[in-house]
């Protein structure tokens, strides 16, 4: 958790006479229970003591055994100078190279208990906060087994605006900067303008305390992302995680800011209620931009995927009520085949448009300006290249394991099915084995990722959601891939006459006349290896007296059933993983009450105890994280946009699972997971590209699936069926460029928008000083002549001639 180098140079020995140190405030439980009042918190069926007031963030330190914490006090503690030194040492920030050589029992002997080691660390912390002005107010947990320290800077403090500065931290310009802004072209000048959503769009600039009148007060994300980039350039908070020297930190939660995103838009009773932009900026106040782009994209998801309900919707009806006749269905299916194609691909391009506008409103770039370096990155060792292609060999390795092992379960289930099992079961089995190989790869990718010694958080989470991503979405949609489009030609059942091969593929069952030619004509071909021999493709009719060239055949029954398995059980999982969630932060509330209740007759839990038995948001955690939010989404796209169409009333269950996952994930956030700190992160990263290649490959396979799965295109020669397959991806990646090409990702108004902003910020510039140098730098340049005619040639022609 460190900053970007640019940030750090000489912070504190730069301090102005305004920032002063700051002393450490200490309440024992008594005096702290009297200041804050008690009231219920709405969405938690708790009534907790608010002591939310006054803070930013809150750092946890466990106690020793001896005060009833859980660290040991007699511990050995081996190169304890070493370990302080990853704590205090910055790379980025000269001036803490020495910090951690201030501590005296450190440095007097090689081994230290971990009482000794705690006591240096942690006092040259509170150095630290005193030197940088931080507020702290320290009070025990209920128990006493730990102890909170909040640390706060007000948004009107000297050393706030202080440190804004030394980091360079850009804020919005108030509408009344405007005001003396000339005219200027297409720009009227002295205010500023809006764009299309009709919002009003203001320039951002690093923040001065000479310029303090001209920009937005700081608002409570601005304050913790300050604090956090300034705590980053003395001390490794995540390191002292690590070591266990704090047992938890993060950003102070508001009581009203949290009721107020679960009433307007994390309660579950609106769960039938589509998501929309309107409370964007109430969850950007709370989680910041990262996380809001994350909601706010899955919100527009929700809403595109209402196109195809419909159409889904019209397919179910027409179907049931006989408007579409059996023999239509096939074309039915091709048609909307073709629609979801257009649809995919053409899809993001809008939410590009609407992104880029909402990026220019808050003043956030594609990445985070603070480098967040990673605790676990040994600065001892260099990247090796080979642990690279390692990794990615062993990637490969697994794939082809999950592949084989697809295989296997596909096969029996399909004879599970001709043997007379219910289908359902069969699916439920493939189901289960695709979430146990993206649970099992879901443990072994981070592992990989540390093998790479990445240094910092960005790097590592970029290469973590490349593997995870490419290798779950492939264990998800390969079932699919092998039912759609590789059972035909790798399941064929081969004999000598139809006849036989008929009695293999239907288990003896009575076959008529009609049956034999329908097989014949549509379902069978010619085997030039067995002596009139006849083989019948692995995608064959369900058994029936009446069938025909447009029956339903096996693999189209078994997908379809297998894609609506699949998503009723990622709802039913998703549900459960919360819920156990919930349960588990309550049984941590309720087991230190009742140990408080048995030591001092129970006294009322406070905000921030509670909050910390919430569980962190990071990967592999009963909160989720955002890697594991974006995934699941993925996922759950790939599926509905790929192979929804093989049953086309999967986007009404799509759209209701999505509206439901919105409001679910966001109340997780809210009281299951801890505040997570504020990221200023815009649009998707990495995940922009991870879309686009899906929708590409749903592209793919919906042209794939009108060509060769469904009728007519099934009947269809080998030949016919590639150059059809051909023409239609090829002109629908066209359609998709041509889009790209015609609506560019920024529209007009943001463009515009943007130049005046610059236009105002030069302006604003200006008024430090003259652009001008002074008169001691000017040069004389007389000598200089670029006149039309330098040289004067001709100029006395006329003259001369009249002379003469």
């Amino acid at each position: 958790m460190m900053s970007n180098g640019q940030h750090s140079a000489r912070l504190i020995n730069a301090t102005t006479p305004e920032i002063q140190e700051t002393k450490l405030k200490v309440l024992d439980e008594e005096t702290y229970e009297k200041t804050e009042p008690v009231r219920a918190l709405n969405g938690t069926g708790l009534s907790l003591r608010m002591d939310d007031d006054h803070c930013v963030m809150v750092i946890i330190f466990p106690r020793g055994k001896q005060a009833g914490g859980a660290v040991d006090p007699k511990q050995e503690i081996e190169d304890p100078l070493d370990m302080a030194e990853r704590i205090f040492k910055i790379y980025e920030n000269p001036d803490s190279y020495t910090a951690h050589e201030t501590c005296k029992r450190i440095q007097e002997n090689e081994t230290v208990s971990a009482d000794e080691y705690h006591a240096d660390v942690r006092e040259l912390l509170i150095k630290t906060l005193e030197k940088s002005g931080v507020n702290c107010v320290q009070f025990p947990s209920l128990d006493g087994d730990e102890d909170f320290l909040k640390l706060d800077v007000p948004a009107d403090s000297p050393t706030l605006k202080f440190m804004a500065e030394k980091l360079r931290y850009k804020m919005a310009f108030k509408a009344e900067v405007y005001e003396p802004i000339p005219a200027c072209g297409p720009f009227k000048g002295a205010e500023p303008m809006r764009n299309d959503d009709d919002k009003v769009v203001v320039a951002f600039d690093e923040y001065t305390v000479a310029k303090d009148h001209m920009f937005e007060d700081f608002d409570f994300v601005d304050r913790a992302r300050i604090l956090e980039f300034w705590l980053d350039q003395w001390v490794s908070l995540d390191e002292m995680l690590r070591q266990g020297i704090i047992s938890a930190y993060f950003p102070c939660p508001k009581a009203e800011d949290m009721e107020k995103v679960h009433e307007d838009v994390g309660s579950l009773l609106s769960f039938y209620k589509l998501p929309n932009h309107t409370h964007e900026q109430i969850l950007r106040d709370y989680f910041g931009e990262e996380i809001t782009f994350f909601f706010r994209f899955m919100a527009f998801l929700t809403r595109s995927l209402v196109t195809l309900a419909f159409i889904g919707v019209a397919y179910y009806i027409g179907k049931k009520t006989h408007l579409i006749k059996s023999e239509d269905l096939g074309y039915a299916r091709s048609g909307i085949a073709l629609v979801t194609s257009i649809w995919a691909s053409v899809l993001f391009q809008r939410f590009k448009l609407t992104t880029a506008r909402v990026k220019q409103y808050w003043g956030c770039s594609d990445y985070e300006e603070h480098e967040q370096v990673r605790p676990d990155w040994d600065y001892h060792k260099q990247n090796s290249s080979f642990m690279t292609i390692l990794v990615n060999v062993f990637t490969i390795v697994y794939v082809c394991l999950y592949v084989g092992a697809i295989s296997v379960i596909l096969a029996w289930g399909r004879n599970a099915v001709e043997e007379g099992k219910s289908a359902s079961t069969a699916s439920l089995v493939l189901t289960i084995v695709i979430k146990a190989g993206s649970f099992i790869w879901g443990k072994l990718a981070p592992k990989l990722t540390d093998l790479e010694n990445h240094r910092t958080e960005d790097s590592y989470a970029s290469k973590l959601i490349v593997l995870l991503s490419s290798v779950k979405l492939f264990v998800a949609l390969w079932p699919f891939i092998m039912q759609c489009f590789l059972t035909n030609i790798t399941n064929i059942v081969c004999a000598s006459t139809l006849d036989k091969a008929l009695e293999v593929v239907w288990k003896g069952r009575p076959v008529t006349a009609e049956m034999s030619k329908v097989m014949q004509d549509h379902f069978s071909f010619a085997n030039d290896e067995v002596k009139g021999g006849v083989c019948v493709t692995g995608c064959y009719p369900i058994y029936s007296q009446d069938i025909f060239a447009y029956s339903q055949t096996n693999c189209d029954d078994a997908a379809s059933t297998s894609v609506r398995t699949y998503f009723i059980f990622q709802i039913v999982s998703e549900v459960v993983f919360i819920i156990i969630g919930i349960v588990l932060t309550k049984l941590a509330v309720r087991s230190e009450m009742q140990k408080a209740s048995d030591r001092d007759g129970g006294k009322p839990y406070s905000l921030l105890q509670w909050h910390a038995k919430t569980w962190t948001y990071e990967l592999e955690s009963w909160s989720g994280s955002q890697i594991e939010d974006y995934l699941d989404i993925a996922i759950a796209y790939s599926i509905v946009v790929c192979f929804g169409i093989v049953s086309p009333v999967m986007a009404i269950i799509a759209v209701a699972a999505f509206c439901f996952s919105y409001r679910l994930r966001i109340y997780r956030l809210i009281f299951v997971a801890r505040r997570p700190l504020p990221r200023s992160t815009a649009g998707l990263g990495i995940w922009a590209s991870i879309f686009d290649y899906i929708n590409i490959f749903a592209v793919l396979c919906n042209v794939g699936l009108a060509c060769a799965f469904f009728y007519p295109g099934r009947s269809y020669t080998a030949g016919t069926q590639v150059l059809a397959f051909v023409v239609g991806e090829h002109g629908l990646i066209a359609l998709k460029m041509l889009v790209d090409f015609l609506i560019p990702d920024d529209p007009k108004d943001v463009e515009n928008i943007g130049h005046y902003n610059r236009f105002v910020l030069c302006h604003v510039q200006q008024d430090a000083g003259s652009m001008i140098p002074e008169p001691k730098h000017h040069v004389d340049l007389r000598g200089v002549n670029l006149t039309l005619n330098p040289d004067g040639v001709g100029s006395g022609s006329s003259d001369d001639s009249d002379d003469s």
